[in-house]
């Protein structure tokens, strides 16, 4: 069993400012400083050309970050071009993601829910309420310090996403090389908080962003609606689902769902196909599924439910956080770590707590052996 520390930080005031106050959490949190710290040469040296182009895609797309960036290095002592995110952003996650219409749902709301699956050694395992000046307040999982992984905002628009097969790294040895000049998820889920009000404004939005990640975006908003948006090399889908469908439920793991998507994979991991059929099965063996039902599935073990303990840097596939976003209530439930040795725990969109630290025990195990295998395999 590994002990380690989760945080929860409340952000607010400019983005220079923010990125002040990320940068002085940063010194004082040596554990998450060395989270973020990747290997001398690791990536490319980049020309003055691609720092330009890098700068003015994020001042189009994610208006904001470069300031908070520039605030960060500022105090921590550093140039801007060598924060990590850079490097990480501009160009491997596991995760599970579903979504109930509130006709589906027991207690009546609409409910996004998420595992985030990595490793702990490469996250700094951190919740934040962000209100930037300007822009829309929000709460969710920060992710490389100035991204997103997950998260809910104060108009009740909730988003969180999965890898869509290999992970896109520009890590050599880790993942897919990136097939297009684009944007990493952590910083697309970000913007859409900040930016959109509802699924209508964020679908406008993913059509316009160049995203170089290939990934499952589950969304849901204050109409009551939820809508699954997948990216595979630059070329996009997507489904929302109303009050008329039957179902009134859409899930993803690691693998394309929509059908137009299908035949661009390259096959898919036997341990995707199996935990998306574990949440299928799930949502179709009862009329409406209670919020225990998901904590259920959320906290029981691969392969009959969706938890997994594998962090080691060799499998980093982890169960990180799990969470529950409940759209009315504008609130999340969510486990730092495994829910099988680490407890529930509430926070409100809007509600300013103060800076707390957790205690996280990460029980390190092994995947099955055919976790990682691939497979032709449709569900």
């Amino acid at each position: 069993m590994k002990l380690t520390t989760a945080h929860y930080l409340n952000h607010s005031g400019t983005n220079y400012e923010i990125g002040q106050h990320l940068g002085r959490w940063i010194l004082a949190t040596p554990e998450a400083a060395r989270r973020l710290q990747a290997p001398p040469g690791i990536f490319p040296v980049r020309t003055q050309e691609k720092i330009a182009a890098m700068f003015e895609m994020f001042d189009q797309y994610c208006p904001g970050v470069n300031k908070e960036i520039k605030g960060f290095a500022d105090t921590v002592g550093v140039d801007p071009v060598q924060v990590l995110f850079y490097s990480i952003s501009f160009f491997a996650h596991g995760c599970n993601v579903m979504a109930l219409r509130s006709e589906k749902n027991l207690e009546g709301h609409t409910i996004l829910a998420y595992t985030y699956d990595f490793t702990d050694i490469l996250e700094e395992m951190c919740l934040a309420t962000t209100s930037v000046t300007g822009k829309y307040s929000h709460i969710g999982s920060q992710c490389n310090i100035f991204g997103r992984a997950n998260g809910v905002n104060e108009h009740g628009l909730a988003l969180c996403q999965s890898s869509n097969g290999i992970p896109v790294t520009p890590i050599e040895g880790l993942g897919l090389d990136p097939q297009l000049t684009g944007l990493n998820f952590w910083c697309v889920i970000r913007a859409l908080l900040e930016n959109c009000k509802n699924i209508s404004e964020a679908l406008e939005y993913l059509e316009k962003i160049p995203i170089s990640y290939n990934m499952n975006l589950m969304m849901g908003d204050a109409s009551g609606d939820i809508a699954l948006f997948e990216n595979l090399h630059g070329f996009k889908a997507y489904k929302i689902i109303t009050a008329s469908d039957p179902e009134g439920f859409l899930c993803a793991s690691n693998h394309a769902v929509l059908p137009e998507m299908l035949a661009r994979e390259n096959g898919r991991w036997k341990g995707s196909i199996k935990r998306f059929g574990v949440i299928r099965n799930t949502f179709t063996a009862k009329q409406k599924i209670s919020r225990e039902d998901i904590r259920q599935l959320i906290s029981t073990s691969y392969p009959q439910g969706l938890c997994t303990h594998f962090y080691d840097p060799q499998n980093m596939f982890g169960m990180l956080y799990g969470g529950i976003f409940d759209i009315e209530e504008k609130a999340i439930d969510i486990t730092f770590g495994t829910p099988q040795h680490n407890p529930w725990r509430k926070f409100d969109v809007g509600v300013k707590d103060k800076d707390q630290v957790f205690k996280v025990s990460l029980p390190y195990e092994q995947p099955p052996k055919d976790f990682f295998e691939m497979t032709e395999e449709i569900v």
